[in-house]
């Protein structure tokens, strides 16, 4: 019967169809077996490709995301360049104002 390989893989959903027919007295026809293991094996197609979509979906946002944190990270690296830069200058601003206030000082000594 067609009905094999499906009961192999989906025994639980094959078996909730075809055991309250048989306690019932009725055998499904040859026809009907035809029709629900196709039903069966398209629905399963269809899970398998949409599982896959969301698992190529769930990588490409992965993979941008990454993308996402090298960029920030990079921005982080030049703005922390330019605070240093900015620290740097103000550093040496404040010891350039306190040689020439030292100067003067021992200007005015004399």
């Amino acid at each position: 019967m067609n009905i094999k390989p499906q009961l192999e893989k989906n025994a639980d959903e094959v078996l909730s169809w075809l055991l309250p027919k048989i306690k019932e007295g009725y055998i499904p026809k040859r026809t009907e077996v035809k029709e629900f293991a196709q039903k069966i094996k398209e629905k399963n197609d269809v899970e398998t490709q949409t599982f896959d979509s969301k698992i190529k979906k769930l990588e490409i946002l992965i993979k941008q995301t990454k993308t996402k944190i090298e960029s920030l990270q990079s921005k982080i690296q030049t703005y922390q360049k330019q605070i240093d830069s900015m620290k740097q200058k103000e550093k040496s601003k404040l010891n350039n104002k306190k040689m020439t206030t030292n100067t003067v000082q021992k200007k005015k000594k004399r």
